[in-house]
């Protein structure tokens, strides 16, 4: 990462990618339950073999959904926060 991302813009970014998605539920067919989706966290991580990156996790929607998280990527990306991973969860 080039630059450390603000974890507190980071989720709402995440915040602003899911009322998005909102807008448009018929793109997904997968299991959401769309009046609890939320973000859970937004967070960095390092590893003892220097990796690091940054995770932003949702509940309440199907955790094998690529969809939803390519949507709210591709979004994190367009706002500024490129190369955050998207993990889902019931």
């Amino acid at each position: 990462m080039s630059r450390p991302y603000d974890l507190k813009a980071l989720r709402a970014a995440a915040e602003q990618a899911i009322e998005a998605a909102k807008e448009n539920t018929d793109a997904f067919v997968s299991f959401i339950d769309w009046e609890s989706l939320a973000i859970v966290v937004a967070r960095y991580w390092a590893d003892d073999d220097g990796d690091s990156g940054y995770v932003v996790t949702i509940e309440e929607c199907a955790d094998d959904d690529g969809p939803i998280r390519r949507f709210i990527a591709d979004h994190l990306a367009a706002a500024g926060f490129p190369g955050v991973e998207v993990q889902t969860e019931w």
